[in-house]
């Protein structure tokens, strides 16, 4: 397919490095009851509490911490044992964690592929030119390119991409100013730029990568319910917060002496300051709002879809799987952001009513090869939970964010196939593949109908483990795998020893039911397991905190400290340097011998360094070393590094550390001091904490303590996210469990199941744990305004900017939050609005194509191109070019345009009856 025309791009320059660094929170593991304060830090304290259950009330209040201890990895060349002290970068969104075990879990299932990229070849055919495929290896499905009878893309992800990239692409010019100011959502340049390098990434995929046989479904994000929407909401603020932390950040560190060349910005550079580097990326991230439910850019992309349709369809080879020159039969369905829902959730709306057998013709048969195309983890869970009678067939492909031409492949199948092997004992969960049994088990059939509840009851326990909807459930250590060693052997028992097969969930006619019997063994099994630490609780308060190491590693990825961040240790096996370090520390050590150590630290001391920057690019003459003082003779050591030409510096801090005993104290205590040492102690309250004896009335509203946590709405929540990701419809808009109520622990889930199987309450349903709200969901042009900050009001879109006053609007959606549990209350947030918006008079699009129709998109529809068999009596007027470096289409009689209803409520599925058949475990 032609591209659209564009300006040819100048070089790519190195520039990006120092844009793409992303504020990522660290999560770090809670750590050992501890009051200490020394040299220039002052950290919190940690009480221990005995949990009791005597009654719900009381021990909600109580929440559950988790220790875990570090493993160090023994570095070799330097006998120092390095140990991971930075965040864990996960390569899909949504749930932490879930990539490396989904990984491990599932070997056969999921690959990483690059996609060749080579140059578009031609053959003559009838006098025209026609493409030549690319080689297509059908008998792996874990390869690309491939071809898929349905291919389903959740644009957002690409819309964030190609947008970061076409502000990295037209950034530099604008950092040589001596200020960046541009007003958000008018950089026009770089909006179209983005809109360009959008269509090209659609031409790309649906020719080089997953090729479409019979449909392309393309869907954006629309309004989101209302748990979503707090998330978003959260997100959208924090982009500003950010900005302003870092603004003082920078201005404080100016005052203590730092230049542009300690930034590392070389004095010969045309950049023009450390503010304009670190604000730009700020600034592309304030850009990145346009990418919002209801704003004008949202309108746009909605065109550039359409424009990219009418050109595919008017190419009488594309897709690339039509070379045998018949007339173009794939269809393309679009969402666009007016349709409310979720990308994901709308793609799986599709897939499951496009096999609806009412339907004189579904446009999904079973057995038909499905591709999903996205960036969130979610898309594995929903594509698991698809019914097999609507295809077995389903590949989810993830985009490597930082690898243009390679994906994550992800058989679903394949993941079926591996679950079936857990559930007959072939394999063994936990075990590696070297691991053999003595005497291959009997494998049973394992019917379909029992892998769908399997199935079902698998992506309930991923979602226990927290997602972008509910908190992890406390009280667990191991994550998945605790969950899924005591699932499997609890579920082979049963399906052994049982006729009738039982599992966590039944489903009846689309609506999930939690079996309650079940579910309370499997988490008496949990409870019985854990190990005794797991029972001390922290005050209220403190799992809020942001604990310091997290910060500093933010501010080292966002390039304002030195990079990389480590920690390390040094050891008796290090020599003089484990002694002439312990000597530094402590002032009585009068000789650096061995036996003086000893005696003075005990003999299982040892050195924990923390480092910003490549320290050992410098010259060691040029180390300034500062004692920061001694607590109970654990001294420690500071060091700034200074490079040579004032090209940066580097900083090192060490404290001794008792073999055996918590890691984490130990990191935090350096995170801390490091932060003290380069921001001064006046300033730690830009941290989360400080020094003064005097903070007791000091009230953050960003750090509210959690509420006690609320097990039906958790439960609730758990069967509300299922049958969003079961039937691709948000089954009540209005839900939120919400972001500072507490997340249940073990302990309180058990005592909860225990009162209702005492009065004999076997099934749990949504509506037996809570209300529904009758909330429909909301315009996209007022999700954008609920969603977007004061600064970002220029976004919203016509007339809702003009019924409201950001101030007043930003009260009103305040007074719709609960005082106590700060839920957001969708249901009272209409209400509010609808008085103002019954005088909204909406005028009516004009139709100013004359003899032809303008193709429409609409908020309770998807639109539908696709090619008649016969010219058209009156047919489609082509769309308008999206952007000035695209070309007019022409006309084309023979494209088509039609509706397909979309739904925002759940209509009971037929497929998904009982299935007879058996599931083969073979390869």
């Amino acid at each position: 397919m032609m591209p659209p025309r564009t300006c040819r791009p100048g070089p790519f320059h190195t520039l990006l490095s120092l844009l793409v660094a992303s504020m990522v929170i660290g999560v770090i593991s809670t750590m050992k009851s501890f009051d200490y304060c020394i040299g220039r830090q002052c950290c919190f304290s940690v009480s221990n509490h005995q949990f009791t259950s005597s009654h719900i009330a009381n021990r909600l209040k109580n929440p559950i911490s988790i220790i875990r201890d570090d493993k160090t990895i023994l570095n070799q060349s330097y006998l120092i044992h390095k140990i991971g002290c930075g965040t864990r970068h996960s390569a899909l969104c949504g749930i932490k964690g879930f990539r490396g075990w989904f990984e491990s879990t599932f070997p056969t299932s999921m690959k990483s592929v690059d996609v060749p990229q080579p140059q578009r070849q031609f053959i003559s055919k009838g006098g025209r030119k026609v493409p030549i495929p690319p080689q297509i290896d059908a008998s792996n499905k874990n390869s690309l390119p491939q071809i898929y009878d349905h291919v389903l893309i959740d644009a957002n992800q690409y819309l964030h991409s190609t947008l970061r990239r076409a502000y990295n692409r037209n950034v530099k010019k604008r950092l040589r100013n001596e200020t960046i100011n541009w007003e958000l959502g008018l950089d026009d340049e770089t909006l179209e730029l983005s809109l360009v390098f959008f269509f090209r990434e659609l031409d790309n995929l649906l020719t080089s990568i997953a090729i479409p046989r019979k449909n392309v479904v393309i869907a954006l994000d629309g309004a989101p319910g209302a748990a979503k929407l707090d998330i978003q909401r959260e997100r959208r603020f924090g982009i500003y917060r950010k900005a302003e932390t870092q603004q003082k950040q920078i201005r404080i560190l100016k005052e203590r002496g730092w230049t542009d060349s300690d930034f590392g910005i070389n004095s010969a550079s045309n950049l023009k300051g450390i503010e304009n580097i670190i604000f730009a990326k700020h600034n592309r991230e304030q850009i990145s709002l346009n990418i919002s439910p209801g704003t004008k850019f949202m309108d746009r992309v909605t065109d550039t879809l359409l424009y990219w349709a009418w050109s595919a369809m008017s190419q009488r080879h594309w897709p690339i799987a039509n070379i045998d020159g018949k007339s173009n039969q794939v269809k393309i369905f679009i969402s666009p952001s007016d349709v409310a829902g979720e990308g994901e959730v709308k793609l799986i709306d599709w897939l499951v009513r496009g096999h609806d057998s009412t339907k004189t013709k579904p446009f999904v048969k079973t057995g038909d090869s499905v591709a999903i195309v996205g960036g969130d983890s979610d898309l594995v869970l929903m594509g698991l939970i698809v019914p097999p009678s609507i295809t077995h067939d389903i590949n989810i492909l993830l985009p490597r964010e930082l690898k243009k031409t390679s994906f994550y492949v992800a058989s679903l199948w394949d993941s079926t196939k591996m679950l079936a092997k857990y559930l007959t004992g072939e394999k063994i969960y936990g075990a590696s593949d070297s691991t053999k049994r003595k005497t291959p088990p009997k494998s049973d059939a394992i019917t379909l109908d029992v892998m769908r509840s399997v199935k079902l009851d698998s992506v309930m326990l991923v979602i226990m483990n927290g997602n972008d909807y509910l908190p992890k459930i406390k009280g667990v250590v191991g994550g998945f795998d605790s969950f899924f060693t005591q699932y499997f052997k609890m579920i082979k028992a049963h399906l052994k020893n049982n006729k009738v097969p039982t599992f966590l969930l039944s489903t009846d006619n689309n609506t999930l039911s939690i079996n309650v019997p079940f579910f309370l063994k499997l988490f008496k099994r949990l409870l019985k397991f854990q190990p005794p630490r797991i029972k001390r609780v922290l005050e209220e308060g403190v799992e809020n905190s942001q604990l310091q190491l997290g910060i500093l590693n933010n501010l080292c990825e966002a390039k304002m400290l030195p990079n990389p961040v480590e920690i390390s240790k040094i050891g008796k096996g290090d020599g003089s340097c484990f002694q002439s370090e312990l000597s530094k520390m402590k002032s009585k050590l009068k000789t650096r011998t061995q036996e003086s150590i000893d005696t003075v630290y005990g003999k299982d001391i040892e050195i924990v360094r923390l480092t910003l920057g490549d320290y050992n690019g410098f010259e060691s003459s040029k180390w300034n070393t500062t004692m920061l003082g001694e607590s109970d003779g654990h001294g420690v050591v500071s060091r700034m590094i200074s490079g040579k030409n004032n090209a940066g510096r580097s900083y090192l801090f060490e404290v001794p550390h008792r073999r055996g005993t918590p890691i984490g104290e130990t990191k935090h205590r350096l995170a801390c001091l490091a932060l003290e040492e380069i921001f001064g102690k006046e300033n730690m309250d830009l941290f989360g904490y400080d020094d003064s004896d005097n903070n007791d009335e000091e009230d953050n509203d960003e750090k509210l303590d959690r509420v006690s946590s609320n097990v039906p709405s958790y439960l609730a929540g758990l069967l509300w996210t299922l049958e969003t990701y079961q039937n691709g419809v948000c089954p009540d808009w209005g839900y939120n469990y919400g972001q500072r109520v507490s997340a249940p622990t073990v302990f309180e889930i058990v005592e909860f199941l225990e009162g209702l199987n005492r009065d004999g309450i076997d099934t749990l349903q949504r509506n037996d744990l809570i209300n529904d709200t009758a909330t429909p969901p909301l315009p996209a042009g007022l999700t954008c305004a609920a969603a977007l900050p004061i600064k970002a009001w220029n976004l919203v879109p016509e007339p809702y900017n003009k019924v409201w006053s950001p101030e007043d609007f930003e009260d009103m959606y305040k007074s719709c939050i609960d005082t106590e549990t700060a839920v957001f209350d969708m249901e009272k947030f209409q209400m509010k609005c609808a008085a103002s918006l019954k005088k909204i008079r909406t005028k009516p699009k004009q139709n100013d194509a004359g003899n032809t129709r303008n193709i429409y998109t609409g908020s309770s529809y998807w639109t539908v191109i696709s090619r008649a068999s016969e010219p058209l009596r009156q047919p489609f007027a082509p769309p308008k070019p999206y952007t000035s470096r695209a070309f007019v289409l022409r006309p084309n009689r023979r494209i088509k345009a039609t509706k397909l209803a979309a739904v925002s409520n759940i209509i009971p599925n037929n497929s998904t009856s009982v299935i007879s058949e058996t599931i083969s475990t073979a390869s």
